[in-house]
């Protein structure tokens, strides 16, 4: 089901064209999406990882200068922001200090041994690290056991959900701005085929010689359109040239052997010949006067349109039978038939009677 409608649809110029279009937008807006939230995801985590890279350095500087209560006080105000978390370690892995904001959980035992794993007490620089959607940033602290760990965390559920408000404006965007215009250019790509349509339909329209005069006729064609017009029509002059000079010419000839053929007919009638001899040149003279009226005829009926009918195909050659029976009775002659009933085809019904009888 599935390929017969693919291929109804790439069966027309305008389909293919179509298809082509709309695929092409389609992949424009999802390497778009693609581009865009990558750069944002990019840009976002570097932004986190600038973050918490302050932070812990104010978190090192808070907890190694400041004792008591204004030392937490100062460490909750680093967490004050959404998705924070601070953790100090003594030296054995245990927390010296511990402290979130209210929309994460506490750090848990395999955090804690993450930290401590993940982070070297002789490396003054913060190291960054990820462990279950939180991204931390640690660096060696001096606490009361000797040298233990600052770690400041930012949960990355913030990110995502920035993310996803990010990809919602897009698809906004996309939904809202970018499928109109391509839903506005998809209509202006039908609009230019329609001339090569009205060629078709113009072309299709020429089905026999009486409409070879017609001449194909499109409103504002382009270059290329325009053309294929010109050659087309170009076309058609010449083949009406051709049958208009073929019914001339048998037309002329017909007329210009009638004369003759009568003459030479009234002279053997008149001719001293034996009564066989007669007969056979007057029937061999009555065949080409006979060949002669089938050229007029051809001539006369080729350039007319034909009335095409529904007709009894089994009457006719019924009614021609009677006929060649009638006529072979004369020479004893016994004509047999097998003609199958209700047969119809569409036709001009002279012109097959006269096929026939021929």
């Amino acid at each position: 089901m599935k390929n017969k409608i693919l291929q109804n649809i790439t069966s027309t110029l305008r389909g293919r064209l179509s298809l082509w279009y709309l695929t092409s937008v389609g992949m424009i807006i999802v390497l778009f999406l693609i581009a865009v939230s990558s750069l944002f995801w990019i840009t976002l985590q570097d932004q986190i990882d600038h973050h918490v890279h302050i932070a812990v350095n104010e978190a090192k500087q808070v907890f190694e200068n400041y004792r008591g209560e204004e030392r937490d006080g100062l460490i909750k105000n680093l967490v004050s922001a959404r998705g924070m978390t601070v953790v100090v370690l003594s030296p054995d892995g245990s927390a010296v200090l511990e402290t979130n904001s209210p929309d994460i959980a506490l750090v848990t035992e395999h955090q804690l041994q993450k930290l401590l794993t993940s982070s070297s007490l002789y490396n003054s620089i913060p190291t960054h690290f990820t462990e279950n959607n939180i991204r931390f940033a640690a660096i060696p602290a001096q606490v009361s056991a000797g040298k233990g760990i600052v770690a400041v965390g930012y949960s990355t559920q913030v990110l995502y959900a920035t993310l996803y408000r990010m990809l919602l404006v897009v698809a906004g965007v996309v939904f809202f701005v970018v499928l109109p215009i391509t839903y506005f250019g998809y209509n202006l790509l039908k609009k230019q085929l329609k001339p090569l349509e009205a060629i078709a339909a113009q072309a299709k329209a020429v089905t026999d010689t009486s409409s070879l005069a017609k001449r194909i006729i499109i409103d504002s064609p382009t270059q290329e359109l325009k053309t294929i017009q010109d050659s087309l029509n170009a076309m058609l002059t010449r083949l009406e040239n051709i049958f208009t000079g073929e019914r001339r010419f048998f037309s002329d000839a017909a007329h210009t052997l009638k004369t003759p053929l009568a003459v030479l007919r009234s002279q053997t009638e008149n001719a001293n010949l034996t009564q066989k001899i007669r007969e056979d040149m007057l029937k061999t003279i009555d065949r080409a006067n006979d060949t002669i009226g089938d050229l007029l005829f051809l001539s006369r009926i080729s350039g007319k349109p034909q009335k095409l009918e529904t007709v009894s195909l089994s009457g006719i050659l019924s009614d021609l039978s009677e006929l060649a029976n009638t006529l072979g009775e004369e020479k004893n002659l016994t004509i047999s038939t097998d003609i199958q009933k209700d047969v119809t085809i569409k036709a001009d019904k002279q012109l097959l009677q006269r096929a026939l009888s021929n």
